[in-house]
């Protein structure tokens, strides 16, 4: 079975507000960023999912962490579109 990201979300919590998929830089948690989310003007809510080596830990799998990331990344933003 195919484990998926921790994923946090900051801002708005309205389900109907705009959403911002924030990819994170490696080792750096998304949470490291609140303060440039802080500075939105708009109530934007924004998920970012977790780097594979941030919850897998030093082997997440035989596959490169970052093509990981990238079809979590890629999953998450399909989910969003709706109907």
């Amino acid at each position: 079975s195919t484990q998926l990201p921790q994923i946090d979300t900051f801002g708005s919590q309205d389900p109907t507000a705009p959403t911002i998929l924030f990819a994170h830089a490696n080792g750096i948690p998304p949470g490291s960023y609140q303060s440039l989310f802080d500075a939105f003007n708009t109530p934007f809510r924004i998920i970012a999912p977790r780097h594979p080596a941030m919850w897998l830990g030093p082997k997440p799998n035989k596959q490169n962490p970052w093509q990981l990331f990238a079809k979590h990344v890629a999953h998450i933003a399909n989910l969003q579109k709706g109907p």
